[in-house]
């Protein structure tokens, strides 16, 4: 099981543009542009052990188990961090509060934006502080291309949590107020249904233990679960906005890195990363999506109900294998998405776009993969640095196609240091070569 840590920002965030090389990485070949997807499901909780997967009840599968692996070798002997050939970056911007009755900009990380019907988009955080609340996720309005997110607020300017909690957990919270345990609805993925007009998202359901000086880690109580809600756009033009919650129980482990719409407008497809970096991808007619049990797994010619027989997506890193990294276990290392990343289907350029912190979870620097196919081939990655994260303390990049600029930027966020901010990177160069 994968320990997540959580960091809600405290400041305003930072808007940069990235221009990518042609050849993002010294020592790597001209890369196709690509990428990929995941899920999985059972009935019941699972006592599977780090690493590996068991048939669930009858028609189930459980959700591929992660191991923590330890560190990474150190490249070099000096005490300088080495700098790698990177897409160049610049500041080009900030993500602010576009409600003037609103208490100031809340503080919060996750930041994965959704085109809705109307040509608005819907933005969905996770930890989020503000004016003296504490929620484990909340969801504002923007406009197409802004940064400026307008959160709606009651009469005391407070927040009203997107994926609200049910009374069993808003009990249990008030009863572990002063020891830091808490019931977290952490959103991994917002999905557009039906034209925009509905948005499905998926969240990790999960018991929290409070970390001295902020963050979680999972708690004590078996392993979380992934659970799906709706959000109706109609049913929000008018006051908060708040999703209503579908099946809390829709997968068991918390191995779902993200979920997206594909081309065709019509299937649902999840990425799942486990140990080493091993991402497996499945898909769902849109309209089966919050079932478990329907999602098929991606074999390398075709799809399986069992997860077992689901094979790694091909995730090529030629700048890893020139340095020979490998994991502590020394499997070789490649660049995959680790606690986060999302993945969406970029219309202008016709690829996928998916956008990531690499293993460990905290990093310096972001990674970009492209593919014309949610099964592939994807693209070796293209590394971009965070302005602002030379402390490593960065993660949850997620890619916004519609913060672009023009056919040579493509639109990042990320959350910046220990719990103080949320950043928006744009990325440009030429992908899809």
């Amino acid at each position: 099981m994968k320990a997540r840590v959580r960091h809600p920002s405290c400041c305003a965030a930072l808007l940069v543009v990235v221009a990518l090389a042609a050849a993002a990485c010294a020592g790597t070949e001209a890369a196709p542009n690509h990428l990929a997807a995941l899920a999985t499901t059972a009935t019941g909780p699972s006592d599977t052990g780090p690493g590996t997967t068991q048939p669930g009840e009858a028609g189930t599968t459980m959700v591929p188990g992660t191991a923590d692996p330890a560190t990474i070798e150190p490249e070099t002997t000096t005490t300088a961090k080495p700098r790698l050939p990177s897409a160049p970056t610049d500041e080009n911007g900030t993500l602010t509060e576009a409600n003037p009755a609103a208490a100031g900009n809340p503080s919060r990380d996750v930041g994965i934006s959704v085109r809705l019907s109307d040509g608005r988009y819907l933005w969905v955080f996770g930890d989020t502080m503000y004016n003296g609340q504490t929620l484990s996720n909340t969801a504002g309005i923007a406009a197409a291309g802004s940064t400026a997110i307008y959160d709606e607020v009651d009469g005391n300017r407070r927040l009203t949590q997107f994926i609200p909690y049910n009374d069993e957990e808003l009990a249990y919270n008030r009863a572990h107020a002063g020891d830091g345990s808490r019931w977290v609805l952490w959103p991994n993925a917002a999905v557009p249904l039906n034209g925009g007009t509905q948005v499905l998202i998926f969240f990790e359901r999960s018991i929290t233990n409070m970390q001295p000086g902020g963050g979680s880690t999972t708690g004590p109580t078996g392993k979380p679960v992934i659970g799906t809600a709706v959000w109706d756009v109609a049913g929000g033009a008018n006051g908060p906005i708040q999703a209503r919650r579908v099946n809390d129980t829709t997968f068991y482990g918390a191995n779902l890195n993200t979920a997206y719409l594909d081309a065709s407008g019509s299937t649902v497809w999840l990425l799942s990363c486990v140990t080493n970096g091993r991402c497996l991808t499945a898909q769902v007619p849109a309209d089966k999506a919050t079932d478990g049990t329907a999602w098929r797994w991606w074999t390398g010619t075709g799809f399986t109900p069992d997860v077992r027989a689901g094979i790694p997506l091909p995730f090529p890193d030629p700048e890893s294998v020139y340095l020979k990294r490998t994991y502590p276990d020394g499997a070789p290392f490649a660049a995959a998405p680790w606690a986060g990343g999302n993945i969406v289907y970029d219309p202008v350029r016709r690829l996928y776009l998916l956008a990531f912190t690499s293993w460990p979870g905290y990093a310096d620097a972001g990674y970009l993969r492209t593919s014309p196919s949610p099964t592939g081939p994807w693209s070796p990655p293209i590394r971009f640095y965070l302005p602002g994260c030379d402390a490593a303390d960065c993660y949850a990049v997620s890619v916004h196609p519609d913060l672009s600029r023009g056919p040579t930027t493509i639109g990042i966020s990320y959350h910046l240091g220990s719990y103080n901010r949320t950043a928006l990177v744009n990325i440009s160069g030429q992908l899809g070569r």
